[in-house]
């Protein structure tokens, strides 16, 4: 029993040593988005998103919250500063519903924004260490 539990200890390492051989989720998700959002369009994002104002390949109008986070602000903020996609990183929603009585406003504000937006692209870390990101198109 002790030979295959360590087997599988083992495989788990090796499974993650190869994952983290792959390029971040912030990484693979930053390519996309200069490969698929149009350039001038205005993107609000977070701290742990893919940062895209280094490198850009593409120019695009940012409004980078800094240290703050997509759900500082409701739906309509976005609206109302024209911002055309939304960019989040499971970082903090996963803390906000870890503790949904202390984060109660921050999850209504995820679910506002995954009913009134589009999820256009979700970049997952089954594969690719890192975040999970979700890439929004507000309509």
């Amino acid at each position: 029993m002790l030979v295959f539990f360590s087997a599988g200890t083992i495989m788990e390492d090796i499974d993650n040593a190869v994952k983290l051989t792959r390029d971040n989720t912030r990484t693979v998700s930053k390519e996309w988005i200069e490969e698929n959002i149009p350039e001038g369009s205005k993107i609000a994002y977070e701290f742990f998103s893919p940062q895209l104002s280094v490198y850009p390949k593409r120019r695009f109008e940012l409004m980078d919250l800094g240290k703050g986070y997509i759900v500082d602000n409701d739906y309509q903020f976005y609206v109302n500063q024209s911002v055309e996609y939304i960019i989040i990183s499971d970082h903090m929603k996963k803390r906000d519903y870890e503790e949904p009585e202390k984060y109660s406003l921050q999850i209504s504000r995820y679910e506002e924004l995954a009913k009134k937006a589009r999820l256009i692209q979700l970049f997952d870390n089954a594969d690719n260490p890192g975040p999970i990101i979700e890439i929004y198109r507000l309509q």
